[in-house]
C-alpha cells in the first residue's frame, strides 16, 4: 500500500468511527486494525495520533465546506434578500446548517482545546492544508465587501475586525449547534449575531 493510500484509508476509517461513535471512543490501535496498517504507520501518517487525524479530517471538511459554500454565495435565494442585514443573515443560517451536520467534530475540537488548547493549535498550524482552513473566512469577507456595495447606507465594514468576528461567529454557532436552542431558536440567534457583528464594528 503506498504512503498516501494509507494516509487516506485512516482518515475514511477514522472519520466514519467519529459519526457512529463519538471522538471519545476513538481508539488509534484500533483504526490502524481496521486500516489494515501498522501503529507504526499510523503515527509516522499522524504523530500525535488523535489530534493529528482530528486536524487532518477538519481540514479536509473545511475545503469541501468552502466548495459548498461558493455555491451559496451565488445562490439566487441568498442575493434576493431586500436588506443588508437580512441577506447576512441567510447567510449566517446556512453557515450553521452546513456546520450543524458535522457535530460529532465540533465536540471533539472542544475537547482537544479543553486537553490542551496549545499542543491543539500546535498541530494544526503545522497542516500542509492549513492555507485552505482560512479559504472560507477570506470567502466570508468578500462576500460582506460585496453586499457592502449593494446595500451602501445600511451595510458596515468588518475590515481590522476580522479576526474577534470570526472568533465569535465560530464559538457561537458551535454552542448553539452542540447545546440546541442555548441562545434561542435559529431565528433569534442569527439575528442577534448579525447585531453583535455590529456592535463590534460600531455601526
Amino acid at each position: 500500500m503506498r504512503k498516501s493510500e494509507a494516509k487516506e484509508r485512516i482518515l475514511r476509517i477514522a472519520e466514519k468511527s467519529i459519526r457512529k461513535k463519538g471522538y471519545t471512543n476513538l481508539n488509534v490501535n484500533d483504526i490502524a486494525y481496521l486500516s489494515k496498517v501498522s501503529i507504526g504507520t499510523l503515527y509516522y501518517h499522524f504523530p500525535d495520533g488523535k489530534t493529528s487525524i482530528l486536524a487532518e479530517l477538519l481540514s479536509k471538511m473545511q475545503q469541501k465546506a468552502f466548495e459548498t459554500s461558493g455555491s451559496l454565495l451565488k445562490s439566487e435565494e441568498l442575493l434576493h434578500g431586500k436588506t443588508f442585514d437580512e441577506v447576512l443573515g441567510k447567510l449566517l443560517q446556512a453557515v450553521l446548517d452546513l456546520r450543524r451536520k458535522d457535530r460529532h467534530f465540533l465536540a471533539a475540537v472542544q475537547i482537544e482545546m479543553l486537553a490542551d488548547v496549545d499542543k491543539y493549535e500546535n498541530v494544526v498550524e503545522s497542516l500542509e492544508s492549513l492555507e485552505s482552513m482560512n479559504q472560507g473566512w477570506k470567502m466570508f469577507v468578500d462576500f460582506i465587501d460585496d453586499l457592502s456595495k449593494m446595500f451602501p447606507k445600511k451595510s458596515f465594514d468588518i475590515k481590522g475586525h476580522e479576526t474577534v468576528i470570526e472568533r465569535m461567529i465560530g464559538t457561537l454557532m458551535t454552542y448553539q449547534i452542540m447545546f440546541p436552542g442555548y441562545f434561542g431558536d435559529d431565528n433569534e440567534f442569527v439575528e442577534n449575531l448579525v447585531g453583535m457583528i455590529r456592535a463590534i464594528v460600531r455601526q
